[in-house]
């Protein structure tokens, strides 16, 4: 089973498929005025774990002074939706607030392995 804060790594699985394509899109998207986001920490949700499990994962994950979460939000992550108020809880008694992406929100960008 994969650790929840695998997927971050992800683009060095495209080079299976087509050698130097995240290089290609990160620059290509740049270029064209679009901005990319990654994440920080995971809900654990891209694999099936009970609401207990993703509020660990949480908790777990790093503490700096910008975070972005990843969490799903199809209707089959029902599990998502029921830990969500914990981990609003988590954040906020740790005095973060949550905020909706704009021009000016901070962007995580991990290294690009392919």
């Amino acid at each position: 089973m994969l650790h929840p804060f695998a997927g971050r790594f992800a683009n060095a699985i495209s080079a299976d498929y087509s050698s130097g394509i995240m290089s290609t899109l990160v620059e290509e998207v740049q270029a064209r005025g679009y901005q990319y986001y990654d994440w920080d920490v995971s809900f654990g949700d891209g694999a099936e774990h009970t609401a207990e499990e993703m509020v660990g994962y949480v908790k777990e994950g790093t503490l700096d002074t910008n975070i972005v979460l990843l969490c799903h939000d199809s209707a089959a992550k029902q599990t998502t939706v029921e830990a969500l108020p914990e981990v609003i809880e988590y954040y906020q008694g740790l005095g973060y607030t949550f905020e909706a992406i704009d021009r000016t929100t901070w962007t995580p960008h991990h290294g690009v392995s392919n």
